[in-house]
């Protein structure tokens, strides 16, 4: 089956908290909207541990990182987050702490440039799980990516980003938007 999904991106121009929030409640009703078009205002609620959903209504995630945002709309569960690519993070003790054993070890093992790409490409694939799951971040981190049973897409073209959408389908294409 070929699974093809749309992802929004945007740059929330508010720095303040709350308008920045608004900004992007109205941007997901927005998106909502067109998704499912007879849905009229989608009441976004949260599950036990805070993942936002709407009863009867599409499945969708969204996740920031500053004042980016991604944002991902299907009709299965799905889960995306995003990462700014940073050098200066300590990725290999975090990794050590963190992640599974045998990632820690692929990654102790490459170049200070591929293990930071490795490193925060796994971390956004962990995050998307998690929100795939509406689980806990911490839950997720020290367990095999491969143990998942998901699939991953990697966003590509999302310069000193990694972006990662969760799905239990393989996704052969996504569709990149920008919202302005």
């Amino acid at each position: 089956m070929n699974k093809e999904l749309k992802v929004w991106l945007n740059v929330n121009p508010h720095r303040d908290r709350q308008k920045a929030k608004q900004y992007s409640a109205d941007i997901l009703q927005n998106l909502l909207s067109e998704f499912h078009p007879n849905g009229g205002v989608f009441d976004v609620q949260r599950g036990k541990n805070g993942k936002p959903y709407v009863e009867q209504g599409p499945h969708f995630s969204y996740a920031h990182c500053g004042q980016f945002h991604a944002y991902v709309i299907d009709d299965e569960q799905i889960g995306i987050d995003v990462e700014r690519i940073n050098s200066k993070r300590n990725t290999q003790g975090i990794a050590q702490r963190h992640y599974h054993r045998t990632e820690w070890q692929q990654l102790k093992s490459m170049n200070k440039q591929d293990q930071t790409e490795l490193f925060f490409k796994w971390w956004a694939q962990k995050e998307a799980w998690c929100k795939f799951e509406g689980g806990v971040l911490w839950y997720f981190l020290p367990q095999a990516i491969s143990s998942s049973g998901l699939h991953f897409f990697d966003v590509p073209l999302i310069k000193g980003m990694a972006c990662s959408v969760a799905t239990k389908e393989p996704v052969t294409k996504v569709t990149l938007n920008v919202l302005k």
